[in-house]
């Protein structure tokens, strides 16, 4: 589906729906989309069906009644201009939340932990973090919402991981008005394609751009617009604060477990640098890719920022 999109995003053909109806890939897309939907609807009228069992056995003790408030509950109960959702509003928001929650956090953990595998010294100061945190004794167990926020080196370096690799790295906008940037006019009802991608790799903003610097964050503070892997402004990702504390939660619980090592011994990074030529010079990129290693990721948008050749690392048990 995410390939699908991409490619209409790209097509000026394929975005008028008539036109796409004609293209080959259209049949497994309709496919596809049935299936999300399907597994939305399905899901929402388990809520209902639940909720409606509840209410009909009017108990205080049930569990239902004991838990508190699911995303969903708070989707029944919230009202737009005095009326409740519709069924249509209902399942948007869903698959809002679901979909747009699932393979940008499996991104961002994905390429948080590559960077672990490569970046030792880094990865020690993590695993320092987590016992002062959470006690050598206690770094077995689930760390809780309050453990996670004292994480502050985590913070930084997942901070750092999203400015090298941005789990959405191209996102659209829609112009309702003419703008003028750098003398020229961009009219009103223009599609954009922003490459947040590119942002992290801009050298007038972050000083040394290709180097793994979880510290920076600290010492230098980007501008609201400077730094926007979840986006910025009004239409920014309304989930940002969700998929952060996903992502933490997951590096961390490894962190605590497992020794992330890279794929081969040699692949550590010896001087901080990491291994993509993004935003750099023609002459600096042809050097740089005479060194390229078939274990380094080979970058792919499609929606969510993925390495077509995976992301290769091994992991050892902590003792």
């Amino acid at each position: 589906m995410c390939y699908n999109i991409k490619m209409r995003a790209f097509n000026p053909w394929k975005r008028n729906e008539t036109l796409y109806r004609l293209a080959p890939e259209y049949p497994a897309y309709r496919r596809t989309l049935r299936t999300l939907q399907d597994f939305t609807n399905e899901i929402i009228a388990k809520r209902i069906k639940a909720r409606n069992s509840v209410a009909e056995s009017n108990s205080q003790d049930d569990e239902f009644s004991r838990k508190k408030m699911a995303f969903l509950d708070t989707l029944f109960s919230s009202t737009v201009d005095g009326r409740p959702l519709t069924s249509q509003e209902l399942y948007e928001e869903v698959s809002t939340f679901m979909f747009e929650g699932h393979d940008t956090t499996t991104s961002g953990v994905g390429f948080a932990v590559y960077l672990l595998s490569r970046h030792q010294d880094e990865q020690k100061k993590l695993f320092n973090e987590q016992c002062e945190v959470m006690g050598d004794s206690g770094l077995s167990r689930d760390a809780t919402f309050q453990e996670i926020s004292q994480m502050k080196y985590l913070d930084l370096f997942i901070k750092e991981a999203q400015r090298l690799y941005p789990s959405v790295p191209f996102i659209g906008r829609f112009t309702e008005k003419d703008y003028v940037i750098d003398g020229d006019i961009v009219p009103k009802g223009t599609t954009l394609n922003l490459g947040l991608l590119m942002l992290g790799y801009n050298d007038s903003v972050f000083k040394d751009p290709h180097k793994f610097r979880p510290e920076r964050f600290d010492l230098e503070k980007p501008g609201p617009f400077e730094y926007v892997p979840f986006s910025a402004g009004p239409r920014n990702c309304i989930g940002q604060k969700f998929a952060l504390l996903e992502i933490k939660t997951v590096v961390s619980k490894i962190i605590r477990n497992f020794e992330v090592l890279p794929a081969l011994d040699e692949l550590v990074s010896k001087d901080g640098y990491v291994s993509t030529t993004l935003g750099l010079p023609p002459a600096e990129k042809k050097k740089r890719d005479a060194h390229i290693h078939k274990y380094d990721p080979v970058l792919s948008a499609a929606m969510t920022l993925k390495s077509e050749n995976g992301l290769h690392l091994r992991m050892k048990q902590r003792r």
